[in-house]
């Protein structure tokens, strides 16, 4: 390389010695234009090989699911054990009492009036419609009766006790033949006077019970 470049080095030493020549003449400073060297012919470059990487997969994006949030179940009630029932011994029907008489006093009121004690009233069959005919009315009091009526066929009775405001205890029922009642006994005071509310007539209404 070193006798290549010798040519070019010695033309370079003439070219600088011709400026210092041209700068002395005339009394001026020349700037001459030295000549570019021209570029030695250089080889080229032999290419080199690089190896390439090599290419990869390139990674696939995998989508991930976002949780969703899950509602926890809500508590479940323990069961519990219901008893059973325990078995009812069946009882038997009761039986319906036998009345103690044949007739009942189904209703007793009593109504206030000036000058008179009476008791008044009915005796129905046991449909509580139809005089029951033949039946025995007795009133009486200690000491003393009133006569026996026998209802007819509207089963009404009415015994005219005083033509006063008598004050005193009377007794009414449904009898038999032999004067045993057939029915309960019905308790009438009546008042001596006829002021508001007082007790100067009695009316009762008898009913079969059978």
């Amino acid at each position: 390389m070193t006798r290549q470049r010798l040519p070019l080095i010695l033309a370079g030493v003439g070219l600088l010695l011709g400026a210092a020549i041209g700068l002395v003449a005339g009394g001026r400073l020349l700037v001459a234009e030295l000549p570019t060297p021209s570029p030695s012919p250089t080889r080229p470059l032999q290419p080199t090989y690089t190896a390439s990487p090599a290419a990869t997969d390139t990674p696939t994006v995998t989508a991930t699911a976002t949780p969703t949030a899950t509602t926890p179940p809500e508590p479940t009630a323990t069961p519990t054990q219901t008893p059973l029932p325990a078995t009812a011994t069946p009882v038997p029907p009761t039986a319906t009492p036998t009345p103690q008489f044949d007739y009942v006093a189904s209703s007793v009121g009593f109504a206030t009036y000036c000058d008179q004690t009476r008791a008044i009233g009915r005796v129905y069959q046991k449909d509580g419609v139809s005089g029951a005919v033949g039946a025995r009315v007795r009133v009486w009091w200690d000491g003393g009766e009133v006569p026996i009526q026998v209802v007819g066929g509207e089963g009404n009775f009415d015994f005219f006790l005083q033509g006063t405001n008598m004050g005193w205890r009377w007794w009414v029922a449904v009898v038999d033949a032999n004067n045993n009642p057939l029915s309960e006994v019905v308790t009438f005071d009546s008042d001596d006077h006829c002021n508001s509310g007082a007790r100067n007539w009695i009316d009762i209404t008898f009913v079969a019970t059978r």
